[in-house]
């Protein structure tokens, strides 16, 4: 089984993994803010499969903080154990039961994150 971080990079992105905690740059493809560059982080736990990493963890911050969980894209907007520029989003895949369990679809969760912004 192989993990989290090295599923991203057979998906082409230059991951940086420190302990649970990996980054790497990202251009966004859909939505409003479309062909932006940024940094996004995940927390991925030794049991990634079996549970999703947390997040995404995003720098630049690109929404107003707003701890309210309220749907995205307004709330659930949080400080970052990644750093001051960055920024948590507390956008959970409640469908992962249902996926591959794998990095491609957690990924596809993640562009329609963006797209929806």
């Amino acid at each position: 089984m192989k993990s989290f971080a090295e599923q991203l990079k057979e998906l082409g992105y230059t991951v940086t993994q420190e302990g649970e905690k990996i980054s790497f740059p990202f251009r966004i493809e859909t939505g409003k803010r479309a062909g932006e560059d940024i940094m996004l982080g995940f927390i991925a736990n030794a049991d990634f499969m079996l549970n999703p990493p947390s997040g995404p963890h995003v720098r630049p911050r690109l929404l107003p903080m707003n701890a309210e969980q309220v749907p995205h894209p307004v709330g659930g907007v949080h400080e970052s154990p990644f750093g001051k520029d960055w920024q948590y989003w507390s956008r959970p895949i409640k469908h992962w039961a249902e996926t591959r369990r794998n990095a491609a679809d957690y990924m596809a969760h993640i562009h329609r994150l963006f797209d929806t912004l």
